[in-house]
């Protein structure tokens, strides 16, 4: 199982460097063809702007939330960034749940069905893929709790660890919930679709309405003790997920993953042509 999860890490990084090496072409470099001096000179250029432009630009916005936080006062602004905390993985169950139950969360593009499908077990492909958007959820929690902390003017060591902790076991718990649907026998899998929506509704629904009311209790959960407690029932939904997903019946991933193959193969016809993106989608589900 190493040895594969390897070869499709590998993989996955190669389709990550294709995708950066197409769009550069709109900024007139080509980073595997461009290797003389001047023009890596011109892509480390293109970088340092880049990076600037980013972080003047998130210097500007936590600006913002600290005069929002000076306008509504230190209280308001806690309860505020707590509420949020509570409100940001409440709505992610809700999306990440929806779009899991519309389509398997092991997905696969049309080289993949071709070529991987037959010789990589699910779990290989579903820790490959779920390391990914891992990585993805962090950064995007990094984020987030860099601004909650400056607009609850706490400390941001344990804002940002909360934002990525809360939002990786949403992930997780909305995976557990899901992926039955993709392991269940034909006959059972109309009842696993409908157990997984009232999970998640029920779930992402409930912690939206009662996030204000929780809110207050947010400030003494934010102790050294909640995160090994997070860290441990993160684990324990990993190893469920995990074990869940090499259960798939691949026939059925397969099947499901149309749609998602085809937007793949389309998604940076979005960036050119956003009318002609959704047409050619829609054509493809009334097809489905």
């Amino acid at each position: 199982m190493a040895g594969n999860l390897g070869l499709l890490a590998r993989l996955r990084l190669r389709h990550l460097r294709g995708d950066a090496r197409f769009l550069l072409f709109a900024v007139g470099t080509d980073i595997d063809e461009d290797r003389g001096f001047l023009e890596r000179a011109y892509q480390a250029y293109l970088a340092i702007i880049l990076a600037a432009s980013l972080a003047l630009s998130w210097a500007q916005v936590i600006d913002i939330v600290g005069g929002l936080r000076a306008a509504i006062g230190e209280a308001t602004s806690s309860w505020l960034a707590s509420a949020l905390l509570l409100l940001a993985p409440a709505l992610a169950i809700l999306a990440w749940g929806v779009s899991g139950i519309r389509e398997t969360p092991i997905r696969l593009s049309g080289p993949d069905m071709a070529w991987l499908a037959r010789v990589v077990r699910p779990e290989e492909l579903f820790v490959v893929q779920l390391a990914g958007s891992a990585a993805g959820i962090a950064a995007a929690g990094a984020l987030g709790g860099t601004l909650l902390a400056a607009l609850a003017a706490g400390p941001w060591a344990t804002w940002v660890t909360a934002a990525v902790v809360v939002l990786l076991t949403a992930r997780l718990f909305v995976l557990d919930t899901v992926l039955p649907r993709s392991a269940a026998a034909p006959h059972a899998r109309r009842a696993a679709t409908g157990w997984a929506g009232v999970v998640v509704t029920t779930m992402g629904v409930g912690l939206v309405a009662a996030s204000g009311f929780l809110a207050e209790l947010v400030p003494a959960a934010l102790t050294p003790v909640s995160l090994p407690a997070a860290l441990a029932a993160d684990a324990l939904l990993l190893a469920g997920a995990v074990s869940c997903a090499g259960r798939a019946d691949m026939a059925f991933v397969v099947d499901d993953n149309e749609l998602y193959a085809a937007r793949c193969a389309m998604r940076f016809l979005a960036l050119v042509d956003g009318g002609a993106y959704r047409e050619a989608c829609r054509r493809r589900r009334a097809r489905r």
